[in-house]
């Protein structure tokens, strides 16, 4: 049977909610097996939470709002051109459907490539374009919960890019009181993180953590104005760029750097592209949100912007508690 078998994983705080590609290896191989490859893009919606009966729907298997008119259709296969930026030329790659009681479930390409990371690229802009535009014909959420990536010839998966859940954690009640008592001023710093941890889409969290990072800002500036009206110097601390895996494997240059001085980094080289429709040379998206599932480079400065901009608003809320700021 075509998936992975189960296993149970203990997740890492800071790997909750962003997006992995979890590799499947024979005991004793070492070697990801090469193209072509089938890649099955596994559907779902956001909106699935708000269903009043669940009982039948099987996320594992996939899920959409897309209802299969015939029978038929399903077993419809279209044939999708594509180009490679590093290769001249351009492909086919095979296209078909996977449904259940005509309820359309995944997307699966066939894909001529050796290389899987090239092969979980294409295919994924092949599958986000056909989404994008039978989203738009029929106004329906259609998302892509994962992505499984298997050897054409073969039955065994090699890799799943996958978002990995959040776990439950313990709140007490002074976790409540320290919610009810937040400093007005920064309740829009809060609200816009909020909205950034409960995004599944890596550009849109982006987006959220920049506009975090606007309005924090401007505290800071309102804070600086009220301490100095009153001859107060700000007491903040220098907070650096922390040193940890992410940091390191990605970032490694702004260890120990201002914080302030990483986030504008994100902020200018990153935002501009997530919010406009910046493109490239090749005419392409220069931030692809239909690549963050198989390319995790929003992803990984999500995480560092996430971990940095937590440390600046605690020690901002702090300041606001000593000199008692509201």
């Amino acid at each position: 049977m075509e998936g992975p078998e189960r296993v149970s994983i203990d997740i890492p705080k800071n790997r909750q909610g962003y997006t992995f590609a979890v590799d499947v290896r024979s005991e004793g191989t070492t070697d990801i097996p090469r193209g072509p490859y089938r890649v099955v893009f596994v559907l779902t919606s956001a909106f699935l939470i708000f269903e009043d009966d669940l009982s039948a729907i099987v996320p594992e298997e996939g899920f959409s709002y897309a209802r299969l008119a015939t029978p038929g259709t399903a077993t419809q296969v279209l044939t999708a051109h594509y180009t490679w930026s590093n290769r001249p030329g351009g492909r086919e790659a095979r296209v078909s459907l996977r449904s259940k009681n005509n309820l359309l479930q995944a997307v699966v390409v066939e894909i001529p490539e050796e290389e899987i990371e090239v092969a979980a690229l294409c295919s994924g802009q092949i599958v986000a374009n056909l989404l994008d535009a039978l989203a738009f014909i029929k106004r329906i959420p259609i998302q892509i919960r994962h992505v499984d990536v298997f050897p054409a010839a073969g039955r065994r998966l090699a890799r799943r890019y996958a978002t990995f859940p959040f776990g439950q954690v313990n709140v007490d009640e002074q976790n409540f009181r320290a919610a009810a008592s937040a400093p007005p001023r920064l309740l829009p710093s809060l609200r816009h993180v909020h909205q950034a941890i409960g995004s599944t889409q890596p550009p849109l969290r982006m987006l959220s953590l920049c506009s975090a990072f606007d309005s924090l800002k401007q505290v800071r500036a309102q804070n600086n104005a009220d301490l100095t009206a009153k001859r107060i110097t700000p007491d903040r601390p220098k907070t650096r760029v922390p040193d940890d895996e992410v940091i390191r494997q990605h970032f490694p240059s702004f260890l120990g750097k201002p914080a302030y001085g990483f986030l504008e980094r994100v902020y200018s080289d990153l935002r501009k592209h997530v919010a406009h429709p910046n493109l490239d040379a090749a005419g392409g998206l220069v931030v692809d949100p239909a690549k963050s599932l198989t390319h995790h480079e929003v992803d990984w400065n999500n995480e560092a912007m996430l971990r940095v901009l937590w440390e600046l608003i605690r020690d901002e809320w702090s300041l606001m508690e000593r000199h008692g700021i509201r």
